[in-house]
C-alpha cells in the first residue's frame, strides 16, 4: 500500500497492492517467527483474552437468583447485561485528511485481502451503508458497532473485519504517510 499526497487536490492517494491478491492459492510455508522487537502474537502462540472477559466471567459465578422472589424488569435487564460480553476499550485514532476518501481508501484495503467478488462486493456493501449513514472511520472505530452493518443487509464475517482492523489500517496509514 502506498499512501502519496496531491498537493494539486489537497488529497492523499492511496494505491493498495497485496501481493496474494488473484494470485491462486499459496503453498503452505512453515510458520512465521517473530521479527525481532516485534510484540504481535502469533498463531502459534496462545493469544491473551480480550479486555473485560475474565471480569465477566468472575461477575458471573456465585450470583444467585436474589432474594427469590419473582424478577422484576430490573433485574431482567441487569441479567441480560451480564450475559452480554461487553465491548473491549478502542483506542482513538485520528486518520487525516477526507473522512469519506479514507473510507473509501479502507474499503480498497479490505477488498485486497480477498479474492472472491462476491466478498469484494460485500466490503463496497459495508462502504456504502457507512457514507450513506454519515460514518467515518474514527467513529466507526470507536463504537465498534459491527451489529449495525448486519442490521444493514452486510454478511456478519465481513462485518466484523470491517470494522476490527480499522486500528490496523491506521496504523499502517500513519506509518506509511512518514508521521
Amino acid at each position: 500500500m502506498s499512501i502519496l499526497w496531491n498537493s494539486r487536490q489537497g488529497l492523499y492517494q492511496v494505491r493498495v497492492r497485496n501481493p496474494l491478491h488473484n494470485h491462486g492459492p499459496r503453498e503452505k510455508t512453515p510458520p512465521r517467527e517473530p521479527s525481532p522487537g516485534s510484540n504481535l502474537p502469533f498463531l502459534s502462540e496462545e493469544l491473551p483474552p480480550r479486555l473485560g472477559e475474565e471480569e465477566n466471567e468472575e461477575d458471573g459465578e456465585g450470583e444467585g437468583d436474589g432474594d427469590g422472589g419473582t424478577p422484576s424488569a430490573e433485574s431482567d435487564a441487569q441479567q441480560q447485561q451480564q450475559q452480554q460480553p461487553s465491548k473491549p476499550a478502542v483506542k482513538r485514532i485520528k486518520v487525516r485528511g477526507l473522512r469519506d476518501v479514507a473510507v473509501k481508501a479502507y474499503c480498497e484495503w479490505q477488498e485486497s485481502y480477498v479474492q472472491s467478488p462476491l466478498l469484494k462486493a460485500e466490503f463496497r456493501k459495508a462502504r456504502d451503508v457507512a457514507l450513506e449513514n454519515g460514518l467515518d472511520l474514527e467513529q466507526m472505530h470507536l463504537d465498534q458497532d459491527w451489529e449495525f452493518f448486519v442490521e444493514n443487509g452486510v454478511k456478519k464475517g465481513i462485518a466484523r473485519r470491517f470494522i476490527e482492523d480499522i486500528g490496523e489500517w491506521a496504523r499502517l496509514f500513519e506509518e506509511l504517510s512518514g508521521n
